[in-house]
C-alpha cells in the first residue's frame, strides 16, 4: 500500500505555493512520506518544484472571501472533495497549506487501519477565547476541521467525498437545514455534515494548536516558536507541535527561518 500527502495550494491574494513548499519540507522531514501538490500553472510557475514526488494541475474557478488580520483576502477553497479521485496513493494524508508538522505525532495514524480520519478539534493556547470548538448553531453540528485529513480509497470513502461535492452544489439548502453561515463555502462545513449524514463516518486526529489571524510569531528558533497571542499580548512558547497557522502574512514573513526548521 502507498501512502503520501497531498496539497492543494491556488496562489491569489496571498502566496500559497511558498507555504505549500515549506509544508511539503517539514512533513517529510517529520513524517518522511512523499507529497504531490495540487495546483494551477501559474502558482506552480512562482515556486521550486523539486521537492514534491508529483504535481496534479487543476483550475478551480470559484473563489472565496475571508478577513484574515483585518484584511480581505480571496482565495480558492472548492475543490478539496476531487482529493479522492486525484490523489497517487492508497492511503492519503491532506493538510491544508499552513498546517505545519513539527512532530512525527501523525505517523501513528498513518500507520493505523481507520478508513477515514479527520480532525475534531483544535488547541488554542489562548484560554479566553472559544477557540477551535466552533458550533454551527445551538440546535446543530460541532464543526470538524478539514484542516488534515487521512483516508484509505475505499467505496464508503468515495462516497463521502462524493457527498462533500453534493453538499457544495447545493450549499445554500444544506445551510438552511443545518444552520450555518453560507456566505463563503468552508470544507470543514461540508466535510461536518457528510460525516453526519453517513453517522458520523469518521475517527478523530489528534488536535494541533492552532493559532488565528491575531496572533503574531515574533521569534523562530530551534528552540521552538514563539508567539504573541491575540489581543492580550501574552507570550507563548511551542515546541516539537504541529500547527496550524491562520496568520499567513506572518507565515510568509517568517518563511526562510521556518524553512531552516526543516532541513535535516
Amino acid at each position: 500500500m502507498t501512502c503520501g500527502c497531498v496539497i492543494f495550494a491556488y496562489d491569489g491574494d496571498i502566496a500559497y505555493g511558498p507555504q505549500a513548499v515549506l509544508a511539503s519540507r517539514l512533513v517529510k522531514k517529520h513524517l518522511d512520506i512523499p507529497v504531490t501538490l495540487i495546483t494551477d500553472i501559474a502558482t506552480a510557475s512562482a515556486i521550486d518544484c523539486s521537492i514534491f514526488e508529483s504535481m496534479i494541475y487543476t483550475n478551480v474557478n470559484d473563489s472565496n472571501k475571508r478577513r484574515l488580520a483585518g484584511k480581505e483576502i480571496a482565495f480558492k477553497n472548492g475543490n478539496r472533495h476531487s482529493v479522492y479521485h486525484l490523489t497517487p496513493y492508497d492511503r492519503t494524508l491532506v493538510i491544508d497549506s499552513d498546517f505545519l508538522v513539527f512532530s512525527t505525532r501523525l505517523k501513528e495514524y498513518l500507520n493505523s487501519n481507520y478508513d477515514f480520519m479527520i480532525c475534531e478539534n483544535m488547541k488554542d493556547l489562548n484560554p479566553s477565547r472559544q477557540g477551535s470548538h466552533v458550533r454551527f448553531d445551538p440546535a446543530s453540528l460541532d464543526m470538524l476541521w478539514a484542516t488534515n485529513i487521512i483516508f484509505n480509497k475505499t467505496p464508503e470513502v468515495e462516497a463521502l467525498f462524493d457527498l462533500v461535492e453534493h453538499i457544495k452544489d447545493n450549499w445554500r439548502w444544506y445551510g438552511s437545514l443545518y444552520k450555518f453561515d453560507t456566505r463563503r463555502f468552508r470544507n470543514d462545513y461540508a466535510f461536518t455534515v457528510a460525516c453526519h449524514m453517513m453517522v458520523d463516518f469518521h475517527t478523530a486526529l489528534p488536535s494541533p494548536v492552532l493559532f488565528n489571524d491575531q496572533d503574531q510569531l515574533i521569534k523562530v528558533s530551534d528552540q521552538g516558536l514563539s508567539w504573541i497571542v491575540g489581543m492580550e499580548n501574552f507570550l507563548i512558547k511551542t515546541t516539537d507541535q504541529d500547527v496550524h497557522m491562520m496568520n499567513k502574512f506572518d507565515l510568509l514573513d517568517n518563511l526562510d527561518k521556518l524553512t531552516e526548521l526543516s532541513n535535516d
